[in-house]
């Protein structure tokens, strides 16, 4: 007999929506009239009938007429047709499974050629037209046994899901963001459940929003009894995933250490560094997320020979020199905070992303190789703070990865500016920036050419080429994460000090303090804004003038600050013989804000807004 999950719901009632439809610009860009599973599972393969209709009112919906499915080892596409039909319901053209373009493998990696995506457009020549595809996929392992998302960017008018399946195999199931249970048919050996909703309205696109937190309907399943090729799951705790993934790993990791021209360090900390090191400099990423890619690694030895893959197989073989020079460690398999998130109360095997965690000194230490920029004992922002699920010789053990900290990711900037007689400003700045926000800027500046790279040190500023013009700037330590990203810029104000009367003012704040994020419209927001990750903002400013300007009297803003449950702000300025300097700081201590801490938001922002905009004065008599 089935065991089923009870239709959990996490959150509530969809309901019964209608999206009305009035004059055409009110049209929304696509609809979907139909999405169709069913699903029939026996023993450890499925076969899966898809049937959509979706129809394509303006040329912002184009996208909704194209068709793309990826197959793995473990599949086979059975059949595939499509029809394109115009606005009258007459037939413009069909396509078959022998019109489907296909693309094989990752840019020619060899280890992963067993994946191919088979793709075709299916655009009409006017608007509105529909497009109607059916495309039917056999799966070998119930590993791949796919869910169904019923809610879209776009309406859908009916969406279901059937399902047919031996009443010895024993699956669960969970919903979410509904609570339409299915009816069931007790047959003579099988059992019969169908979903169906109808007028579902479009997801919202929310700006900022934590990524995994749209609150979209879907199903997900789970059976009891599974098999990977030679490898088999069997039970729904999380050890039991854990057993299932042992295996994989087990056999591709290598016992025999490679011959060594330079020795290892003797100290565990020393030599657990220079393994990682190693791995992640000689290693190239090849990113293939474990839902196509499978969760097998490649043997070890295989990934070293041919110097790249994945996830899994850089974690394979760091995990390899690791137990090779006696060093306790095991694969941790989690979704990254980018991709989604994991229901803790619903084990399955839903991961992204493996990293390594070792043990030393009895102290945990998490690695992720494929981070080219991230040194020893960091890890990718989004790894950061998540379920992950240790993999370990009895079984698997759900942890949470460590959280950042806003001292390891932090930019500290000097500026040091000069008030000429003619009142015209020149300034020197240093940045030092380390963690995830040295990580972000080098990743960007590989990618860049010399003119993208000036633009980007301009665009630092606030007003960017507008209102400074850079003369020179050094980059220093990009290519090492073990140092401090430094860029040193040498620049001037384009326009000259304001100045009314004898009073001369100068606006020290050269930074954007208020980035998107801050600036969001809070009103009728119902969702936490995504601060991505923890991280400070340090500023020190110092202004020194030409003497012959005789500066009789100084005047600077009063020191403030405001701390809430999320983060601070501190403003502080001090007058000295020749010159003034002006501190600020801005701290993120959390990865998102919750909608409870909305007023403290707005406090802040507006605390950052008024302290971006505080002045010196100084009184000259002389200035020109």
């Amino acid at each position: 007999m089935k065991f089923l999950s009870g239709l959990i719901v996490i959150s509530v009632l969809l309901g019964v929506f209608a999206f009305s439809v009035g004059a055409e610009e009110e049209l929304p860009k696509a609809v979907y009239n139909r999405l169709s599973w069913d699903c029939k599972v026996e023993g450890n393969k499925f076969l899966l009938i898809v049937d959509h209709k979706v129809t394509i009112n303006a040329s912002r919906g184009d996208d909704y007429a194209e068709f793309g499915i990826w197959i793995n080892k473990f599949e086979s596409l059975k059949e595939f047709e499509a029809t394109v039909f115009g606005a009258d319901g007459n037939k413009i053209y069909s396509r078959d499974k022998g019109d489907l373009d296909k693309a094989c493998g990752y840019g020619g990696y060899s280890l992963y050629a067993d994946q191919c995506y088979y793709f075709v457009e299916l655009k009409g020549p006017v608007y509105p037209y529909s497009v109607e595809y059916r495309y039917v996929v056999e799966g070998k392992s119930l590993f791949f046994w796919p869910g169904a998302t019923f809610q879209r960017f776009v309406p859908v008018e009916l969406a279901e899901y059937t399902l047919s399946i031996r009443d010895e195999d024993e699956f669960s199931y969970k919903q979410y963001n509904f609570d339409n249970p299915p009816e069931v048919e007790i047959g003579d050996g099988w059992d019969v459940y169908r979903w169906q909703l109808m007028d579902i309205p479009e997801l919202e696109k929310i700006d900022y929003l934590p990524y995994g937190l749209y609150r979209e309907t879907y199903i997900v399943f789970r059976p009891e009894e599974m098999k990977l090729g030679k490898y088999k799951c069997s039970g729904s705790e999380w050890s039991d995933i854990g057993r299932f993934a042992q295996p994989m790993y087990a056999d591709n990791i290598n016992p025999t250490p490679p011959s060594r021209i330079t020795p290892l360090p003797d100290s565990k900390p020393d030599l657990v560094k220079a393994l990682y090191d190693e791995v992640r400099d000689d290693i190239r990423y090849v990113s293939i997320s474990i839902g196509t890619g499978g969760w097998v690694p490649h043997d070890a030895e295989t990934v070293a020979e041919v110097r790249y893959g994945d996830c899994k197989d850089m974690t394979t073989l760091l995990i390899s020199r690791l137990r090779q020079n006696g060093i306790e460690s095991y694969p941790a398999l989690l979704m990254t905070r980018d991709k989604g998130w994991t229901d803790v109360d619903f084990p399955r095997r839903a991961f992204n992303h493996v990293i390594a965690v070792a043990i030393v000194d009895n102290d945990t230490v998490w690695m992720d190789p494929t981070c080219d920029n991230c040194e020893y004992g960091q890890i990718r922002w989004d790894d950061e703070d998540v379920p992950s699920l240790i993999v370990t010789d009895s079984g698997g053990v759900l942890r949470q990865t460590p959280a950042g900290k806003p001292e390891n990711n932090k930019t500290s900037r000097s500026t040091s500016f000069f008030l000429h007689s003619d009142l015209s400003l020149e300034f020197e700045t240093r940045m030092e920036i380390i963690g995830h926000s040295a990580t972000r800027m080098r990743n960007y500046l590989a990618s860049f050419d010399k003119a993208d790279e000036k633009e980007y040190i301009h665009d630092q500023f606030h007003g960017a080429n507008k209102k400074y013009r850079i003369e020179s700037y050094t980059i220093e330590n990009q290519d090492d994460c073990e140092k401090p990203l430094v860029v040193s810029i040498e620049a001037r104000m384009i326009k000259k000090a304001r100045k009314i009367g004898d009073v001369i003012y100068i606006e020290p704040m050269l930074y954007n303090y208020l980035w998107g994020l801050e600036r969001e419209d809070l009103t009728d927001r119902d969702w936490p804004i995504n601060l991505f990750y923890p991280d400070r903002r340090q500023d020190h400013y110092s202004l020194k003038w030409d003497s012959t300007l005789d500066v009789s009297g100084i005047e600077v803003s009063a020191n403030d600050s405001l701390r809430v449950s999320f983060g601070d702000v501190s403003f502080a300025s001090q007058i000295w013989d020749d010159s003034v300097t002006v501190d600020m700081t801005k701290t993120y201590y959390d990865y998102e804000v919750d909608t409870s801490a909305f007023d403290e938001f707005e406090s802040l922002r507006e605390k950052l807004k008024n302290c971006s905009k505080k002045r010196i004065k100084l009184t000259s008599p002389f200035a020109n």
